[in-house]
């Protein structure tokens, strides 16, 4: 590749200056002048300004003395400029179609070739599509020819996507808005309660009778209670602890429909009662002996 570097367009620019000054003047005057520049360039470590001046005071029109010196200079000024060449790299070897810019000129595709620059210290950036620009700082030396700066490029990473947000079933949704229940859900929610109150307070209710009952014919019958007797106490026994299992169901049940909607509650309820309910209907048809029957 070419760099266009800042340099080369001074160098350009002295050269045009040089060939257009006094046109059709003395051509002699005009070849000192180039010989003169370039080796005032040469000095300032300008090396390809003063390569391209004395390009001018070789020129056929230029006395033989100086077309000598001038010839002798650019020679001498091709065997101090040096020259790189950049080699661009990542993990699976050479990347093709990079481009490269020298000392912020524009950029140039890289194909291989050395590019002649002046000595001394620049910068190299280096592009390429889905990699990360990489920027190099170099010292270039004199006479140094073909040197190697490889430049390792690595892949552009992208910015990391957010985990998609966690969707809860439908019935585990909350049914309340900025944490606050709504109102109908708060009215399903003290139905459920206060029917569960209600159970809670007929299984109080009845366990009471129950006992007083069962003591009763402890004290009277003592082991000869007829069977009615007995039945009496043991149904109401019964019917109590339902009514502790439905009471606790419907607390459940207002509690989750509070927290999760009446859908979510609604079946942990109902398969909750369903359950206890199974369990105590089994258990209705094992005899309770107060005393044993007559």
């Amino acid at each position: 590749m070419r760099f266009a570097a800042p340099a080369l367009f001074v160098a350009m620019s002295l050269a045009t200056s040089v060939a257009a000054a006094d046109k059709g003047g003395d051509a002699k005057e005009r070849c000192a002048t180039a010989f003169e520049r370039a080796q005032i360039e040469q000095r300032q470590g300008r090396l390809r300004s003063a390569s391209e001046l004395m390009r001018v005071c070789v020129a056929a029109e230029c006395p033989a003395v100086l077309r000598a010196d001038c010839d002798a200079g650019a020679k001498e000024l091709d065997a101090l400029t040096p020259s790189i060449v950049v080699r661009v790299t990542a993990a699976t070897g050479d990347v093709v179609g990079a481009t490269a810019s020298l000392d912020d000129g524009p950029f140039a595709p890289l194909d291989g070739r050395a590019t002649t620059l002046d000595p001394g210290p620049h910068r190299v950036r280096i592009r390429a599509e889905g990699f990360d620009d990489v920027e190099r700082a170099i010292v270039v030396e004199e006479r140094i020819k073909g040197r190697v700066v490889e430049v390792r490029l690595a892949k552009t990473v992208a910015p990391a996507s957010p985990p998609p947000p966690r969707v809860l079933p439908q019935a585990l949704r909350p049914a309340a808005h900025d944490g606050q229940a709504s109102t109908g859900t708060k009215i399903a929610a003290a139905t459920l309660g206060g029917v569960g109150v209600l159970s809670l307070g007929g299984f109080v209710a009845l366990g009471l009778g129950a006992s007083a009952d069962y003591r009763r014919l402890e004290r009277e019958c003592a082991g000869a209670c007829t069977k009615a007797d007995t039945d009496a106490v043991r149904d109401r026994m019964q019917v109590a602890d339902v009514a502790l299992v439905v009471g606790g169901a419907f607390l459940v049940g207002s509690a989750l429909v509070y927290l999760f909607g009446p859908r979510a509650a609604a079946s942990e309820a109902a398969h909750h009662a369903s359950r206890e309910s199974s369990r105590q209907v089994i258990s209705a048809h094992v005899p309770r002996r107060i005393g044993g029957p007559q």
